[in-house]
């Protein structure tokens, strides 16, 4: 008996230590990392996140799409231009990784100020991402933003 649980125990061990989708912290650190940074409104230490490629895809919660890393290089410029980003926090992450690709999916609530008015927004959209390994660490290839059910997209804050 003692040698049937055994074995039991070791095949259920060796199955979970050969499962390719596992959590990986590294891929989940760059994206927390990834999210602090948008407080420092530095457009080149965002665009440092992303691969350098013409294919790297951002989808904003808009719907509107930007390829090529210089595309979303103007991206984070024009929404520096029109807001600050007080407050970033990524809820609910979830990373899986498969060699050197890794997918994840996350709340994203951030509180932003308006240059032009003052006025203060939140703004809360579920984001997923495909990130790839390489030696320079994991890298965006897809970013993905749409809003969720039931929750306001964008409300002004007080």
């Amino acid at each position: 008996m003692r040698a049937s649980v055994a074995v039991a125990i070791g095949l259920s061990l060796s199955w979970m230590i050969g499962m390719r989708d596992v959590r990986d912290a590294s891929a989940e650190a760059t994206l927390r990392q990834w999210a602090k940074t948008i407080l420092s409104s530095d457009v080149e230490a965002m665009t440092a996140f992303y691969e350098r490629s013409e294919s790297v895809t951002a989808i904003e919660s808009t719907g509107d799409q930007r390829h090529g890393i210089d595309s979303i290089h103007k991206m984070w410029e024009v929404a520096f231009e029109e807001v600050v980003f007080e407050s970033v926090t990524l809820d609910d992450v979830s990373v899986r990784t498969d060699g050197d690709i890794a997918w994840a999916t996350c709340r994203f609530d951030a509180g932003t100020r308006v240059h032009d008015d003052d006025t203060r927004w939140r703004l809360r959209i579920q984001g997923s991402f495909v990130l790839r390994k390489t030696n320079g660490g994991w890298k965006i290839a897809l970013e993905h933003f749409s809003p969720m059910r039931d929750v306001p997209r964008v409300e002004q804050r007080h």
